[in-house]
């Protein structure tokens, strides 16, 4: 028999709902029993509110957490140690790309390979070539991976490789018996000319701007060099002379990202080009989506999907249902992993585990890829069997566990001359060559014939070396007598107040100013490492934005607007940069003020978000919510704290918002919830005689909660 069952229930919000339930209870035969069932009201009040709390979440069940990572999982992503984000450059030179390595991890993918030298990057010359403007040399890794020119010997003065059989510039008598002087005669020989530089030229040989001659030292690019004749005999060239690093195809230094002209990029649609700086860069490659696919992605990993949440799947997103408190494991699936990813893998440790599915990790570099030329593990500077040590005395070998190279017959800094350098001297360094002249090692390692003050009768020589006029900034000049003397500034430096500077500073860096405030600065001139001379009222003082800040001549600051500018310092070439914060704010009178929304409604429980807009004496608005005097004509109905509006009661009640002198107000209804429906857990139940179940009842209110 079926009957009516009188339920009592306990819903939020305070109201009571009265439900009618229908239950038929069966037993064997054709007997039919009456069943009442009178659940306990605390219990299904309990029930009523827990529900109602479930039912607020969305429909996409799993983890309570709203907030995802940009590959799905709820984990702060790092990489190399600190936070990153999918899309981010990574490897040398910024020639990878971050992309998701499961749900809390990334990875670098599309990263320059490693060369010959063990270090990443496209080497500018083969391991093993020859090397110095005599090709004696050779290129071979050092410890740091780079290339290094070893076992090239010096040019001789001309710039040859020769023996020569006098020195250039120094005194000699021609054919004819007049006063002549020493000139190169190509690279390899010399001949002695009257009125002739040391060139076999009629100009005054000139390099950077400074007096010079064949054989000195200059600068290159990429390390130092050796200034031979040119032009005629009119000119000087720099030309290598084996130290630094080789030049690359960009015009730059040593190892590149990429070959230019090659195809670049993690999709392989880019393509690598030279940048202004000398490096090689990666133009019009496509960045990878954040799963490492080359197509966009439709959604974004940890976003919603029917019935679940879009995960990761071969460079694309698929959607995987997910149970309420259900775990994944580290790439998104449910079967637990036997490696985690973005751990080391493989023989020599050298790949990273990656997920190659929701269900799976693979190692990015096998094991055959991870031994070394030498069958061990770790990076070889160099290729077995190769040249090595100093002067190329040495023959690489492989160590006994194959992790590194060994350099064996190597003579060490025995194979070197008196000079440093590689190759046999024609000169014993302090052997005379001219008259208060004798053969010296010049900062290059090379032997030339420079003037000296340590062979007897010499005392009174002038030299460079006694002048030492770098530590004064400035060029050391020789003249047509081989005397020395401190000439004008070098390049990097200025002359002022009769002294040569290369750096200005300027106190206090930086400058926080409130508006209307001062700051007085004070500029200092320098060399190298010497004591800063004052040049306030001499260098020329500018703002870059007025508006903010001005600086007078005396370099005093004045903050005139809240904002940041930069105050520079220049004297002649040098200059300096300050950055000037002010804040505050300006106190312009009040025209006009705005709430918005000017109406509203919020339910019971509820907040409503007001906001309060200031229109100033110069037409400018500011946003002044939390500035605000906030006050409600309601306090039963609602409140109100710096703008942000709380339902308390079933009424209509005024916001108004008070701010330099104006008010504005908006007109908030607040409504209670109105229960509109009612579920009932189970719909259908079958009891036997004499038995009784629990009913659950939940609400349903007009706001779409239960």
């Amino acid at each position: 028999m079926v009957m009516p069952m009188k339920v009592a229930c306990r819903v939020p919000k305070c109201v009571c709902v009265l439900a009618m339930l229908l239950l038929t209870a069966c037993s064997s035969g054709d007997t039919s029993t009456e069943v009442t069932t009178e659940p306990d009201a605390s219990s299904v009040a309990d029930d009523v509110s827990s529900e109602s709390e479930q039912s607020s979440e969305p429909d996409v069940v799993g983890p309570t957490s709203s907030v995802f990572n940009d590959c799905g999982g709820e984990g702060v992503l790092q990489f190399d140690g600190r936070a990153s984000r999918a899309g981010e450059r990574c490897g040398f030179e910024g020639s990878g790309v971050l992309i998701c390595n499961g749900l809390d991890a990334l990875r670098c993918v599309g990263e320059a390979v490693l060369n010959e030298c063990g270090s990443p990057g496209v080497l500018p010359v083969e391991v093993g070539s020859r090397c110095g403007e005599c090709g004696d040399g050779a290129w071979i890794c050092a410890p740091d991976g780079d290339l290094r020119c070893v076992g090239a010997a010096a040019t001789n003065i001309c710039g040859g490789c020769m023996s020569l059989g006098a020195v250039p510039g120094e005194s000699c008598l021609d054919e004819l018996g007049q006063d002549g002087r020493v000139a190169c005669d190509g690279r390899e020989d010399t001949l002695c000319l009257v009125g002739r530089n040391a060139c076999g030229g009629t100009d005054d040989l000139r390099h950077d701007g400074r007096r010079a001659g064949p054989g000195g030292t200059c600068a290159l690019t990429c390390g130092l060099g050796v200034l031979v004749c040119a032009g005629g005999g009119q000119a000087l060239e720099c030309i290598p002379d084996g130290f630094g690093q080789p030049p690359n195809a960009c015009g730059g230094c040593g190892t590149l990202a990429g070959v230019p002209g090659e195809a670049c990029g993690f999709c392989g649609d880019g393509t690598w080009a030279c940048d202004e700086s000398g490096a090689a860069v990666c133009v019009g490659a496509t960045t990878p989506n954040p799963c490492g696919g080359c197509s966009p992605l439709d959604g974004v990993p940890g976003g919603p999907c029917p019935g679940g949440r879009l995960f990761c799947d071969d460079g694309a997103l698929g959607c995987q249902p997910v149970e309420p408190g259900e775990e994944r494991n580290a790439c998104g699936g449910r079967t637990p992993l036997d490696r985690a990813p973005g751990t080391a893998c493989g023989v020599c440790g050298l790949g990273v585990n990656f997920c190659i599915s929701a269900n799976a990790v693979a190692c990015s570099v096998p094991d055959s890829l991870q031994e070394n030329a030498c069958g061990g593990c770790g990076p070889l500077r160099g290729i077995p069997g190769g040249r090595c040590g100093e002067c190329l005395t040495g023959t690489s070998v492989c160590a006994l566990d194959g992790s590194a190279l060994t350099c064996e017959g190597d003579l060490g800094p025995d194979a070197l001359n008196a000079c440093g350098r590689c190759g046999e001297l024609d000169h014993d360094p302090g052997e005379e060559c001219g008259t208060c002249l004798a053969w010296t090692c010049n900062e290059a390692s090379a032997l030339r014939c420079e003037p000296t003050d340590a062979l007897p009768g010499c005392g009174d020589v002038v030299t460079c070396a006694t002048l030492d006029c770098a530590e004064l900034g400035r060029v050391c000049l020789v003249d047509d007598d081989d005397r020395a003397s401190c000439g004008p500034c070098v390049e990097s430096a200025i002359e002022w107040r009769e002294q040569c500077f290369d750096r200005l500073a300027v106190t206090p860096d930086p400058v926080e100013l409130e508006l209307g405030g001062t700051e007085a600065l004070a500029a200092f001139a320098a060399l190298a490492d010497g004591d800063p001379v004052d040049a306030t009222a001499d260098v020329e003082w500018s703002t870059e934005d007025p508006a903010v800040a001005t600086v007078d001549e005396a370099g005093v600051v004045t903050a005139h607007g809240p904002g940041q500018t930069l105050v520079r310092a220049r004297l002649d070439v040098l200059e300096v940069e300050v950055e000037v914060v002010v804040s505050g704010v300006i106190d312009l009178p009040v025209i006009a003020l705005s709430v918005d929304p000017g109406s509203g409604a919020v339910a019971v429980g509820g907040a409503l978000e007001l906001t309060a807009v200031a229109t100033f004496e110069d037409d400018s608005t500011r946003d002044v919510t939390t500035e605000a005097e906030w006050s409600t004509s309601s306090a039963s109905t609602a409140t109100v704290e710096a703008g942000v509006v709380t339902g308390r009661g079933d009424g209509v009640t005024v916001i108004t918002a008070s701010f330099g002198g104006r008010t504005a107000t908006s007109v908030v209804t607040v409504t209670a919830p109105v229960a509109v429906g009612l579920r009932l857990e189970p719909t259908v139940l079958a009891l036997d005689a004499g038995n009784a179940a629990s009913v659950r009842a939940f609400a349903l209110f007009d706001d779409g909660q239960e």
